[in-house]
């Protein structure tokens, strides 16, 4: 089932209801989460990590002191060169591409 959930800010999250949170995180990528929080306020963090289980709780707070230094998505280095790589590639990540290569 899908909830509806209408954010203006990433900050939003901390009013939201649980399952609405639980939703995003079902939704949200790891990594982007990850990043995500290492920059957000302490009550969306609160939010969010109240929201998962104590593994996934310590693997995603492991994960954020990984990457000690971000704290903002500006600051993950290299990010925009990879998003233009990705564009000029962008068919060869295409599963409905040619195969290039005949099979045998």
């Amino acid at each position: 089932m899908s909830i509806p959930i209408h954010l203006s800010t990433f900050g939003d999250i901390a009013n939201l209801d649980d399952d609405q949170v639980k939703e995003i995180i079902a939704r949200v990528g790891r990594d982007d989460l990850t990043v995500a929080l290492k920059a957000a306020s302490e009550p969306v963090k609160d939010k969010v990590l109240g929201n998962m289980s104590e593994e996934e709780r310590h693997a995603l707070t492991q994960y954020m002191e990984y990457l000690h230094d971000v704290n903002q998505m500006a600051d993950v280095g290299g990010l925009e060169n990879l998003k233009e790589w990705l564009r000029r590639r962008g068919l060869a990540f295409n599963s409905k591409r040619p195969d290039p290569l005949p099979r045998r």
